[in-house]
């Protein structure tokens, strides 16, 4: 006698949100490799040129802040047990991000900087609507305290670094704040790479690594240590920039210490693994760029703290600081950890994609190995190559980088449409 196959009660939460939040973002990576190809010569010149600029904005606002806002969608349920429900606010929210990068990015390119004041007042708005109810269910979660902290503090930060971005884009056009503009950029920049992303990673990170990896969880005090340097150090360094400047260093030591708490954590599970499943690729691609993550965020802080103490206060330095930040640290995760995160999405939707319930296919299988292998390997040459560059100020080896970086999203983007469609597949 065959076993009745019990679906799962139909999510509050929107899998198909989750999966526009994925495609919108590689969008946003693909138009930013794009933008750097018309001119790879910027992006070994200097972070305030207009190109760098307007690539930067992509890839923080567009890839990997629209990324993380999806993730959340998936993971506040599955993993935190926040009892969230999707609504006409979420896909504002998600409308909110995609306008944003195309407009402040667009109007970086164009030095307009009030056309950036008002893209980011866009996402102000959407976000004072959307946060509220997530605070609040946090606020009543069974939640270890740092996680809870930790993800609340990176919420906050988001609406904070929106307003930073407005004031400083009025600032340039009519100055009224005391900082000077490269000032006011630090602090802009790490308040929102520092404040919301790095912080949600190191947060998030407590539960879903443990099951990715899989390992035994950190104890409660180094994740206090991780979440509570990071959090000090990124709000710190955004609020020295803006009222006391001669605190900046002090600030940027105390988050490099959270980096290397964090780092620190996730250095202990793999000293403690748990038996993998049978089904989980070996050797796995995702666990490569997760190393690649914590290797990027180590080579950061070195530079960093060489920028805080006025070691290297160069453009050059400066730029591998972003892009180990950015795109070897954050990114490398976004793609590792994205990886587990949009097939269980997937998994949710397929129990009620058909009038007659049938077990879908187990999440590590409807993805590509080989694709999962093509982004690890191209992402991790772009991430070294533009360093590289930066190094050598080549521009034919920093047009060779992106080149890699936009093969990486290609593939990534391939593996997301591929996994989602095979949701359905016999197990």
């Amino acid at each position: 006698m065959e076993t009745a196959v019990l679906a799962p009660p139909r999510p509050a939460w929107s899998p198909r949100l989750v999966l526009w939040h994925w495609l919108c973002a590689r969008a946003a990576l693909l138009a930013a490799c794009a933008l750097a190809l018309r001119e790879p010569a910027a992006l070994v010149e200097s972070p305030l040129h207009p190109t760098t600029l307007a690539c930067a904005h992509l890839l923080v606002v567009g890839f990997l802040a629209t990324s993380v806002v999806g993730a959340f969608q998936a993971v506040a349920p599955l993993a935190l047990r926040l009892p969230i429900a999707a609504d006409w606010r979420d896909g504002a929210l998600l409308v909110a991000l995609v306008l944003t990068a195309c407009g402040v990015a667009s109007h970086m390119w164009l030095s307009t900087y009030s056309g950036v004041a008002w893209s980011g007042a866009l996402l102000l708005m959407a976000l004072l609507l959307r946060l509220p109810s997530w605070l609040g269910a946090l606020a009543s979660a069974r939640l270890p305290g740092a996680i809870r902290a930790g993800v609340a503090m990176a919420w906050l930060a988001l609406p904070l670094t929106a307003a930073f971005g407005i004031a400083n884009a009025v600032h340039f056009g009519r100055p009224f704040l005391g900082s000077d503009r490269w000032q006011l950029l630090v602090g802009h920049a790490h308040l929102g790479a520092g404040g919301f992303l790095l912080l949600m990673v190191v947060a998030l990170g407590q539960r879903l690594l443990p099951m990715f990896l899989p390992a035994a969880p950190p104890s409660p005090r180094a994740s206090w240590a991780a979440v509570g340097l990071v959090a000090i150090g990124s709000y710190g360094l955004g609020a020295a920039q803006l009222l006391l400047p001669a605190a900046g260093p002090a600030f940027g030591l105390v988050l490099a210490a959270g980096v290397l708490a964090f780092v620190g954590t996730v250095a202990a599970m793999g000293l403690r693994p748990k038996p993998a499943p049978k089904d989980l690729p070996r050797p796995d691609a995702a666990r490569a760029l997760v190393g690649m993550a914590m290797l990027s965020l180590l080579g950061c802080v070195g530079l960093g703290v060489a920028l805080a103490l006025g070691l290297a206060w160069r453009p050059a330095p400066v730029l591998a600081y972003g892009v180990l930040g950015l795109l070897g640290g954050l990114g490398s995760m976004v793609l590792g950890i994205g990886a587990r995160i949009l097939p269980l999405a997937g998994w949710h939707a397929a129990w009620h994609d058909v009038a007659v319930p049938a077990a879908p296919a187990a999440p590590r299988r409807v993805g590509s190995p080989a694709l999962l292998w093509i982004t690890a390997v191209a992402w991790i040459g772009g991430v070294l190559g533009l360093v590289l560059a930066i190094a050598l100020a080549a521009a034919a080896v920093s047009g060779a980088a992106v080149a890699l970086l936009a093969v990486a999203a290609v593939a990534d983007t391939a593996n997301v449409v591929r996994a989602w469609r095979r949701r359905h597949a016999v197990p």
